[in-house]
């Protein structure tokens, strides 16, 4: 008289890491047995399942039990099946055990890295296959972003949890990582030229607008406008431009020159018929001839 056990896996669940373990204990006789139900138990995976059967000649199959089991970190794992059975006869009480390797579930993921902005951003890192339970080795590859200094890697967008390279991969399906970014702080000069301006410099943050422009004046002269070369060209910087040089940068003032129109008044002598446009800083040049009888 011997006990047998068949062990069968089913319902192996990647994300949960789990597998349904199936334990049948069988009893087979030679010789002519007939007794009523005895008491025996399937242990699997350290969970006892008793039960009570009779058996005779032959095979007879006295339980079949079922438990989801728990696979090991990284998807594999074996377990211990026991079946035991007390015949209350002279035979006394059986058992057997089996040693049940797992089927080996593939827990490795890919990750992928999200630069997280349509602007233009090099040495982004290459997808990877990460191992659950395992300690997660980012790439050593540090995106670039003009205007920007890279924060690190998030779950989210908006997530919190950010991801490093003693982090330990608990994700159950492929990801995605998202880079996150702050935007650099710069410092702005106002050149006046001759004019006067305050205040002379100011902190700017890239990819922001300028906001207030600094108050400018010179004697003799109507300001024009803020512009990023002395040479006045392109388009000037207002306050709602954007901050788009990534480094500290001169601003310089242009002006207009007011021209003013000089008359001359012969005060009772002959009427000078002469109007000067002039600008300041200009000489009068060749002054009008007045006469006045008498004078």
């Amino acid at each position: 008289m011997s006990l047998s056990l068949t062990i069968s896996e089913s319902n192996v669940d990647k994300a949960a890491n789990t597998s349904k373990i199936t334990a049948t204990l069988k009893i087979s006789s030679s010789s002519s047995w007939n007794y009523d139900s005895r008491s025996g138990y399937i242990t699997i995976d350290g969970t006892k399942y008793t039960f009570s059967h009779s058996f005779s000649t032959g095979t007879t199959t006295l339980a079949t039990k079922s438990k989801t089991v728990t696979h090991d970190s990284d998807g594999g794992g074996k377990i211990t099946v026991k079946g035991y059975y007390s015949t209350g006869v002279s035979l006394g009480n059986l058992s057997t055990s089996k040693t049940y390797t797992l089927t080996q579930i593939d827990r490795t993921y890919t990750i992928k890295f999200n630069a997280n902005t349509t602007d233009s951003v090099s040495n982004m890192p290459s997808s990877q296959t990460k191992t659950y339970g395992k300690t997660l080795t980012l790439s050593t590859k540090v995106p670039t972003r003009t205007g920007y200094t890279f924060k690190g890697w998030y779950t989210s967008t908006t997530s919190s949890q950010s991801i490093s390279a003693t982090s330990t991969v608990t994700i159950t399906s492929d990801q995605t990582l998202y880079a996150r970014w702050t935007a650099n702080s710069y410092t702005v000069s106002f050149d006046a030229g001759e004019g006067v301006t305050n205040p002379s410099s100011r902190s700017v943050t890239y990819g922001s607008t300028y906001g207030t422009m600094p108050a400018v004046t010179k004697q003799g002269y109507v300001f024009v406008g803020w512009y990023k070369n002395s040479g006045f060209t392109g388009d000037p910087v207002t306050a709602d431009s954007i901050v788009d040089t990534a480094q500290n940068h001169t601003l310089y003032a242009r002006y207009d020159v007011i021209r003013y129109a000089v008359t001359f008044d012969a005060a009772g002598g002959t009427e000078v018929d002469t109007t000067k446009n002039l600008a300041h800083g200009d000489t009068y040049g060749t002054m009008p001839v007045s006469t006045r009888e008498g004078y």
